[in-house]
C-alpha cells in the first residue's frame, strides 16, 4: 500500500526545471517528474522531500517556500518550488 501523501520539489537552474525519467510507467513505458516520494510515518514533508533528492539525485538541498497542495482521488502532494543545492 503506497503512502497517500506525497512531496516533491522543482528545482530550477538557468530557466531549467530538473526532472527525473521513471521507465516502466505510463503508457508510453516511462514518466517524466520532478524529485520526490511518499512520506512515512513520523517524518515531515520538507525532511522527506530532503531525503528523496539525495537518493534520487545525490544532491543536498535547501527548501526555500511551500508552493502548494494538490489533494487527488488516490493521493495528495506537496510542492516545494526554488529548492536549490548548497
Amino acid at each position: 500500500l503506497r503512502n497517500p501523501l506525497r512531496a516533491c520539489g522543482l528545482l530550477e537552474n538557468q530557466n531549467t526545471l530538473l526532472l527525473l525519467k521513471h521507465d516502466g510507467i505510463g503508457k508510453d513505458g516511462y514518466l517524466w517528474s520532478p524529485p520526490g516520494g511518499g512520506v512515512d510515518f513520523g517524518y515531515s514533508v520538507e525532511d522527506t522531500l530532503i531525503k528523496e533528492f539525495k537518493e534520487e539525485t545525490n544532491l543536498e538541498i535547501e527548501i526555500n517556500s511551500f508552493l502548494f497542495v494538490h489533494e487527488g482521488r488516490f493521493q495528495v502532494l506537496a510542492v516545494f518550488p526554488n529548492t536549490y543545492t548548497l
